[in-house]
Parts: C-alpha cells; structure tokens; sequence
C-alpha cells in the first residue's frame, strides 16, 4: 500500500478552495467552511472564462494559458511515450509538475471541461492561486517517476539533470482515488500544491513504490487536476491596457503578450522563462514600442533601470521566489527570498541607452513625460536619470580603448571565465569565438550615439552635472564612427569556387541531397560577418543572422546593406533563407571541426528564431525610409523584403514560438517543433516575449 503521510500542521491544507462546487467533488475537496466560501457563490461569468483563456499545440505539446485577478497559469500537457504535466505559475517562477515513466505505447491528451480558477489557504493563512482542469488520457497505466513542486528553475532542469535538490522533499496523501502532493516553500511563506483525483481508473503503488494510474478496463481514463502557488502574484497588465491596436489576424499574439506582461516587468517566455531578462525585454521593447501603451513601454524600461548593477550593468536574469531562497541557503546559508540578479550579459549594457533614447527622446513621448520618468525612484532612493548615467559611464568606460587604438586586442570580448555574453547564450552560439560581432559592430556605436543624442537634447544635463559627466557632443559621435569600423575585423570573403567547394563539403557532411526542393547551389562571390572572433582574432566563419542588429539600430553602409540582402537574405545553403523561415545560422561554410555544433539540433544553430526575422524586416522597413540609397540597391532591399516576407507568411502558425527547426520530407523541409526531435538539445517556449514584436512591424 502507498504511505498515506499526512501533512504537518504548517502545511495541512484548510480546504482546496475550487470556484465551483461540481469541480470540488472531482478534486475531492470539501466545500470551505471559512469565510472563503465566499468566493465560490461570488464567481462571475468573466472570471470563469478568464481575461486570457486560449490554447497553442506544438507538436505533442498541448499548451492552455489562463489568466484572471491573481490566477495566472500556463499548464503543459506532453503526448508520447514520455508523457509529462506540468503547470508554470508567473507568481514567483513558480511550478508543479508530474513526469512519467517511460510507456510503451503513445500517450494522448485530451481536455475535458475548462479550466477554472482555483484558490486554497495553509491553516497559517498563506493564499494559494492556481487552476483545476480535467483531461482524458488514453493510457493503460501512467506510473509517476517524478512529482516537482516549486521553482521552474528546478522543473527545467530536471529536463536535463534528472535530479532534484534535496531540500524539496513533497508531503503526499492519498484518499481514495485522490492524491496530493505539498509541500512548504523553504521559507515556510506559502507553499504548493499538486492534487490528482483519477475517474475510472484507480491509484496504486508500482513495484519500485512509484505511483501509478491504472485505467479501469474499456473506460477511457481521466485525470481532474487543481494545480496551487503560494508565491505572490503579479500584477497583470490587461490586453486592452497593452497595445494602441491590434493588428488584424494577431489576437493569439496578442495574447501571447499580454500573458507575458505584468507592471512589475514582461517575461521572458514561458513555460521555461517566467521572470525577467533584461536583454529580451529590451529587444522587444525596441521592435513593439510604436504599437505599445506608454503603460506597458514604462513598465518594461523601468523593470530594466530598477535592476541595474551600481556600475550601471544590466541585469541579464533574475532568481526570484524559491530558486533565490535555496541559492541564499547553500551560498550564505540564510533564509532570504530577496531576488538574485545575473549580470554576465554584455549585448544588454549596450542595449540599454538606445532603447532609452528610442523612448524618450521619440515623438510619441514630450519633453515633460519624459522628465517625470526619468524623475522616478528607486528603492534605494535613485532616480532613473541618475541610474541611466551610470550606465552611460559604462559604456563610454570600456569604448574608449578601442576609440585610443582600434585593433582587434581592444574590442570587447566576452567576461573572462563566461562561453557567452549576448543573445545566442550558448558556447557553441559563438562558434566557441570570444568576441561577438553584434556587440562590437552594432550595439557599442549605436550606444555612443544615443548618448550624443541624450546630450544633444539637453533632457538629462543635470544628471549628467551630478555625475561630474562632462560629455562632448562631438567626440562622442567621432568615437560612433570609429567603432563603426569595427566590423572589418569580422568581414569575411569567398570567391564563387571557395563558396562552392565549401557547400559541397557541408552537403557531403551533413549527407543532404543536393536536390531538396529550394536549396540554391548556385555558388557566387560570398561576403558576411562572422558571428564572433577567437581570441587571437581569426574569425569563426558561421554564417548567422546578427546583421539584422545593424539594419535596425545603426545606419549601415551601401555595402553592409547590400551583404545582408545578398548574403544572408540569399536561399540556403548559399544564404540563410528557406522554404522553414530565416535560419539564425549555416555552418555551410565554416570550419569542419564546428560541423556538429551548428546543426537543426542546435537551440543557436541551423534553426529559425521568429524574432530574428522580425529584427530583419523591422531592420528593412527602417532602411528602406532612408533618402540616400541608389535605385539599384533599393531594388535590391525590396526583393529582398518581398522574400523574406514569403517565408514569415508561411510560418504564421508558429511565430509565437520560441523557435522551431526542421526536417527533410517527400524532398522538402518541413517545420518541426524544437525540442520534439531525436537530437534536440533542449526545448521551445510556445510563447515567447520577443516573437510577439510582429504585433508593431508592416509587411
């Protein structure tokens, strides 16, 4: 028989509070008999439908979003034969989760009813939010290998680790056919729950004391599922709050966004990114601001300001909610939920004056907005303008080597003891290169020149008085153009035979038919930029995306412009552009050795990120509106507009996306969900913050 633990008197829940009655008899919960028996009676309509209630299928992945007051959730429920549940909370990256053994025969998922709101109290008080939702499964049997309650950063792991620490011990209980998993948060604020009532089907203990599901003979088995965080809600913008329109055929996107968007900051993405990154916020702040709210604009820049460094960096990520509490218990050995900030980024330091400007310093913002922003404190007491000039002390800090002797040993190279420092966040990213292209060629000189442009306006002069800043309009521009040069180290050139002798090699590699439909083999003169340097300067020839950057935040030269639609935006392997969206990569014609770090199994490797293609035709649109382009090259920019746009028409279904990859099928590249393949190195968010900008950019 299963141990039936019984919870101790911290974690002994006072009722699972279900907002409608039927659904408290399927989870097996009494009806409250506190005063919360109130929020039963009071349930509106809205509430049970909730503000965001809509759903995406990846591959074998169904993914349900829902949010109402402080009810946000996003349950995940994985087909197969390595079925998994799970539900990510945004309120502390929180989570629970079910992961199954290994079965024998595929799994499919099925909902039954809708998902409710559902709330819950500990007998000390702590509020509860979460969902109760009801699926049908065709399986014999479900034997649960793993059950994780807490932090999201500890659920994702377990994707790769197969472990979990040991200070998250669960409370289980069994009644019947229902049973519990609980546990306190490590801090005893709060806790989670997981609660499972098996309808024709029973539950046992498997042979190893795992549990399991057993299905009752000719009777499809059905799971109801209430699911609970403890940690403290956020607070949500709502969807009509968020955007000044939304475009026709982009409501999903639309509530892909606002699922993400909260006062105290914008997710990353979710299931896996719940919580604030710096450099994503950024990104998407810089591509969706002409359709955001000044409310929703505000919230995303303040998150960032709020959480720079004292030397002005930009936090990368933050640790919040249990993950902060277990690294504070194992690395100071105190009880602390205060929040962690990473800062080994290097892109968003960068990022952060030119998004700052866009802002501030644009026509949808005057000069009295911009100064009760700027205005705004900390919680130590500082202003945004004065936290903003130490970011721009920092930048003008470590520029100025490069701007005093512009060789290759003064660019900027990623932390010392760090694989990376900007958005491809993977060693092989880089090509296992030390400085990045993006960073030096684009961010570093569009950064000087926001900051002229800051001096310029005259919005930020006091601040710049305090600091003892004493910045020279002129000299700040001449050091732009200087780093502006910097993209020469990282050029790289093949004759038409070098381009041609080096795909027949990849195909050879990769053993890929030269005859798929849509590959272009036709190889000609070839230029582009390597996506980073080693350290000895020699550049990592990957083929990549990154241009994009310049064609939307710098003012790039008739030549950068003409490489990124004639190179890049060429069909693959020539380019990057193909039948499945914009790859961010091609190993096409780099090094053999890099071959089995650059392929569609890679999360930075010969695969398409939605925002990348978004980057690139926001980065077009921008060009196209300047005055000084021959006719020949805006001939150019146009086709190349018109076929990047072909390929973003037909991946309409899952723009949302972190990213996705492909395979080959009847001869032809097909889309394929990241993370569902043999060989993927990890997994796709189904929603993503940055592949949502498409709700600001005209085709």
């Amino acid at each position: 028989m299963l141990n039936k633990r019984r919870f101790n008197k911290k974690s002994k829940l006072a009722c699972a509070i279900a907002v409608i009655l039927p659904l408290m008899a399927s989870t097996g919960c009494n009806a409250p008999k506190q005063a919360a028996t109130s929020e039963v009676v009071d349930v509106t309509k809205q509430q049970l439908n909730g503000e965001l209630n809509f759903e995406i299928t990846e591959g074998n992945v169904f993914n349900q979003f829902y949010r109402q007051d402080n009810v946000a959730a996003h349950s995940l429920f994985t087909s197969g034969n390595q079925p998994r549940a799970v539900v990510a909370f945004p309120a502390g990256n929180s989570g629970v989760s079910l992961w199954f053994a290994e079965t024998h025969k595929a799994v499919n998922w099925q909902q039954i009813g809708e998902t409710l709101p559902a709330h819950d109290s500990t007998l000390d008080g702590d509020a509860l939010h979460g969902v109760a939702m009801q699926y049908q499964v065709d399986a014999d049997k479900l034997e649960v290998e793993q059950a994780i309650l807490g932090s999201v950063r500890v659920i994702r792991s377990y994707v790769y680790s197969h472990q979990v620490p040991s200070e998250m011990v669960n409370e289980l209980s069994v009644n019947d056919n229902t049973i519990t998993w609980y546990r306190d948060r490590l801090d005893g604020q709060g806790g989670y729950k997981l609660q499972v009532s098996v309808e024709n089907g029973t539950i046992s203990e498997a042979k190893n004391g795992n549990v399991q599901f057993i299905a009752n003979a000719n009777k499809p088995m059905q799971l109801s599922l209430l699911a609970l965080s403890g940690d403290k809600p956020l607070t949500p913008i709502r969807k009509d709050q968020l955007l000044k329109q939304i475009p026709q055929n982009q409501t999903l996107t639309a509530d892909v966004l606002a699922y993400l968007s909260y006062e105290e900051k914008m997710m990353a993405g979710s299931w896996r990114f719940q919580t604030y990154f710096g450099r994503d916020t950024l990104l998407s702040l810089a591509m969706l601001m002409p359709n955001l709210t000044d409310t929703a604009t505000q919230a995303g820049l303040s998150s960032v300001i709020e959480r720079l460094a004292p030397s002005g960096e930009v936090a990368h990520e933050e640790d919040v909610g249990e993950f902060a509490i277990l690294r504070h218990l194992r690395e100071q050995q105190k009880n602390d939920v205060s929040p962690l900030f990473d800062y080994k980024m290097m892109d968003d330091n960068y990022m952060l004056s030119i998004i700052s400007a866009q802002y501030l310093l644009g026509d949808s913002v005057n000069a009295q907005q911009a100064q009760a922003f700027l205005q705004r404190k900390n919680a130590r007491g500082q202003s945004y303008a004065d936290l903003l000039v130490e970011n721009f002390k920092l930048v003008l800090e470590t520029a100025k080597p490069y701007v005093q002797n512009p060789t290759i040993t003064n660019l900027i190279s990623l932390k010392e003891g760090e694989h990376f420092g900007e958005w491809r966040d993977s060693h092989e990213g880089l090509g296992y290169g030390r400085i990045p292209y993006n960073v030096n060629a684009v961010f570093v000189p569009a950064a000087l020149q926001s900051i002229a442009s800051f001096k310029q306006s005259g919005l930020m002069d006091d601040a710049f008085t305090k600091a003892g800043l004493h910045l020279d309009v002129n000299d700040i521009q001449t050091s732009a153009n200087t780093w502006l040069t910097s993209s020469e180290h990282f050029k790289v050139s093949l004759t038409a035979q070098q381009a041609k002798l080096r795909q027949q090699r990849y195909l050879q590699a990769r053993q890929m038919d030269s005859t798929i439909e849509g590959l272009d083999l036709d190889a000609k003169d070839t230029q582009f930029y390597a996506v980073s340097l080693n350290k000895d300067g020699s550049p990592v020839e990957i083929m990549n995306s990154d241009i994009g950057f310049s064609l939307l935040f710098a003012n790039p030269t008739h030549e950068q412009l003409s490489i990124a639609v004639n190179a890049i935006l060429a069909p693959f392997p020539q380019g990057l552009l193909s039948d499945v969206g914009m790859m961010v990569a091609s190993g096409v014609y780099a090094d053999v050795k890099l071959y089995p770090y650059v392929t569609n199994n890679h999360y930075h490797g010969e695969v398409v990120w939605s925002w990348q293609q978004a980057l690139f035709a926001a980065g077009l649109n921008k060009q196209l509106a300047r005055r000084d382009l021959p006719s020949e090259l805006r001939a150019q920019l146009v086709a190349a507009k018109q076929r990047l746009w072909a390929v973003i028409n037909k991946t309409q279904a899952v723009k949302q996306a972190e990213l996705w990859t492909w395979d080959v099928e009847n001869n032809r590249m097909r889309i394929r969900p990241f993370g569902q393949q043999a060989g993927n190195k990890t997994e796709s968010n189904a929603a993503q913050l940055w592949s949502t900008v498409y709700l600001s950019i005209k085709q």
